[in-house]
């Protein structure tokens, strides 16, 4: 045997005495450590059902106040309350009390008033002969007609313990004579433990105290006090017990709670354990390895040609290099797998880089500013902790400059709703969505919609949030609003001047008149004359409608119920208006109905006198619905079939086409002439999806 045997032989007999030296002391250490943290925990599992019962007591014992401190409860003792129970001892008194039985008393023992009840089944039950003998005996009443504070804890009864709280007979301002007791309880049964256990693991028991059956060590322990007084023992290697002595209501140790809990700790030590003596082996067997390689001067210096690749590669952070692996060994094996793992790790970080290089990207080039923040104790946005390049080029700082600002630093502090409003909404939604304004570095302010969310990243709370720059919205609902305000203007203008020189039109004719009174073919065309203007000014006086266009929102509209008030206001004379379907309903501006009538009077000024019908019928395609409004008259001519809609061209078709596209126009509604002419005027009205309906019924 030369030496490298007999060290390899000797390393391996120290390796084997020190493991089972070390064996032996975990175990015994160990063990008896994991079974005093068995017991201790045991003991804290007995201390909690022993406070459970405690609450089911003093649950009892705050009640049985309420019905013997009671002037119902005291004339029903003296007899003179027949009603007292069908009234106050019905089945939801029992329910509400949860209790199992209640017994009223007199002064003598006797009970007035007793019954039991299956909380289970909830209902009605007889009383229970033991505890009717125990009431007998006289015990229970002297104790309690003895004092004004009454009863509770446990009776230990030969058909199973019961908890009972008594409280004596008084009027309701608490004073005497006493004239019997009032008893509540429950049966300390199978419903009973399920209620006490529920939500932990132990299996609980309550059981008349046996003497002979208790060794007289944990007899003496059982009678003590304090964390002494209960006792704990395995039954097998599942399961440990923990004893503790109960006291009746007349302070005798007369009842033994016993509490059963699975050995999760002592299975857990066991295995803790196990592990400890194979981690020393494992320790020990390494030991061994490198104490041998040390004889091995060949071992030793490719050993250090690995140690120092290694740390080359470390210092030089070069993911391209290699450890260098010389022979067919352990050791250029070892090398290998150092390779490997080193080629692994090159390759999650290229995916790392490259999935967070995909991820800036998407961040950064998405067309809304993102922003991530803390937030603070008080519920407002703390720091930024990121941001994407749109916040940066909207805010006009850099990232680094915002990472040290909060969202309050950036917005001049107006929030559509509130900002206490917002923040009551994010806490309890989690999310919200508001308008307010975002300070630039140069002072100026962009208005902006944020579309907030609260999200957690590594157990703390942030707020992600959406920043859209609605500047061109604004500007949109701004031009919009100062366009219906210069039309609302302009029309008013326009109205007054042109009422205003009508009036003086009339005003002369009116003298000329006057002055050919005597000329009776002269003086008929004067007064057709102002009929006239007293005409213009009536239609003039219509163009007031058209101010408000636009300003008030739309609303669902019958399409036959627009047409029919539309021909009423109009002098059709012999032409019909037909209209094809009843039930249409159309999504549109409230002055949707001076459509019709301008399309209608259009077609009685310039049909002809040929014309007898006009018809409006529709037909729905793939886009939508066309509306048509057609008549026999004699058409629109080919070149002025755009130009009948241009307001350029009043002098022939008034303000209503122009207008009508306008008003159509408002939700997308559009409108153009297709007829041939000769043949009659032909308007397409094309109506989008989701703006027309058909309603039942009509």
């Amino acid at each position: 045997m030369d030496l490298r045997e007999k060290a390899l032989w000797g390393f391996v007999g120290i390796i084997i005495v020190t493991m089972v030296i070390l064996a032996c002391l975990s175990f015994f250490v160990i063990r008896d450590n994991y079974e005093n943290l068995e017991s201790t925990y045991v003991r804290s599992d007995v201390n909690l059902m022993t406070k459970n019962i405690d609450s089911e007591v003093i649950s009892l014992k705050s009640n049985a106040p309420d019905w013997g401190a009671w002037d119902e409860t005291y004339t029903f003792v003296l007899g003179e309350n027949p009603d007292y129970v069908q009234v106050n001892l019905v089945n939801a008194a029992f329910r509400t009390l949860r209790a199992n039985f209640v017994i009223i008393t007199d002064s003598e023992g006797r009970i007035c008033y007793g019954q039991g009840y299956n909380l289970v089944s909830d209902t009605p039950m007889p009383l229970r002969p033991d505890l009717v003998t125990e009431l007998e005996q006289g015990q229970i009443l002297l104790r309690t007609t003895g004092g004004k504070d009454g009863v509770s804890g446990f009776l230990g009864l030969p058909d199973g313990p019961v908890i009972l709280s008594s409280y004596p007979v008084l009027h309701s301002n608490y004073t005497g004579p006493v004239q019997g007791m009032v008893i509540i309880g429950r049966y300390v049964d199978d419903a009973e433990i399920r209620l006490l256990t529920a939500g932990t693991t132990p299996s609980l028991s309550i059981q008349p105290l046996n003497r002979s059956t208790i060794q007289p060590t944990d007899l003496t322990l059982l009678t003590g006090s304090g964390e002494t007084a209960i006792v704990v023992h395995s039954l097998d290697e599942n399961t440990v017990e923990g004893t503790k002595m109960l006291r009746d209501i007349y302070g005798r140790d007369s009842l033994l709670l016993t509490v059963q809990v699975p050995r999760d700790i002592y299975q857990q030590g066991k295995e803790t354990i196990l592990f400890f003596i194979l981690l020393q082996l494992g320790i020990l067997l390494v030991v061994g390895i490198i104490s041998i390689v040390v004889l091995d001067r060949m071992v030793l210096a490719r050993m250090s040609v690995i140690s120092s690749d290694i740390t080359e590669i470390a210092e030089k952070k070069d993911r391209s290099a290699r450890i260098r692996t010389t022979g067919n060994d352990e050791l250029s094996r070892l090398a290998g797998a150092m390779n490997m793992l080193l080629d692994q790790i090159e390759k999650s970080q290229s995916d790392l880089q490259e999935n967070e290089q995909k991820f800036r990207e998407i961040f950064n080039n998405v067309n809304d500013a993102i922003e991530l923040h803390e937030v603070r104790s008080d519920g407002l946005p703390g720091k930024y902790l990121e941001v994407n390049d749109v916040t940066c080029r909207m805010l006009q700082y850099s990232r680094e400059e915002l990472l040290r600002l909060s969202p309050l630093d950036v917005t001049p502090g107006i929030h559509i709703p509130a900002l206490s409003d917002i923040g009551k909404e994010i806490n309890t939604l989690g999310h919200s969505r508001f308008e307010t304004e975002h300070r630039r570095k140069d002072g100026t302010v962009v208005p902006v919609e944020i579309n907030a969310h609260v999200v957690i990243i590594d157990g703390k709370t942030m707020v992600l949030s959406v920043v859209r720059d609605i500047t061109e919205r604004k500007t949109n609902e701004d031009a919009l609003f100062l366009a219906n305000k210069k039309l609302t203007i302009l029309s008013s203008i326009t109205r007054h001047d042109i009422k205003n020189q009508l009036l003086a039109l009339s005003g002369y004719l009116e003298l000329s008149k006057r002055s050919l009174d005597n000329i009776p073919t002269t003086s008929e065309y004067i007064r057709k004359e102002i009929r006239i203007t007293e005409t213009l000014g009536r239609q003039i006086d219509l163009t007031k409608v058209y101010e408000d266009m636009g300003t008030a929102d739309p609303f669902w509209q019958n399409i036959n119920e627009s047409i029919q008030r539309a021909v009423t206001a109009l002098p059709t004379r012999d032409v019909r208006v037909e209209v094809d379907r009843p039930d249409l309903e159309i999504y549109a501006d409230p002055l949707f109905e001076k459509v019709f009538y301008n399309l209608i009077d259009n077609a009685l000024k310039y049909g002809g006198e040929s014309m007898t019908k006009i018809r409006i019928s529709s037909r729905e395609t793939r886009d939508g619905l066309i509306l048509v409004c057609e008549d026999d008259g004699s058409g629109v001519p080919p070149g002025e079939k755009e130009n009948i809609f241009n307001r350029k061209y009043f002098k022939n078709t008034g303000l209503g086409l122009f207008l009508s596209r306008e008003i159509l126009g408002m939700t997308g509604i559009g409108i153009r002439e297709t007829g041939e002419p000769g043949k009659g005027a032909r308007f397409e009205i094309h109506v989008p999806k989701n703006v027309y309906r058909f309603i039942s019924g009509v």
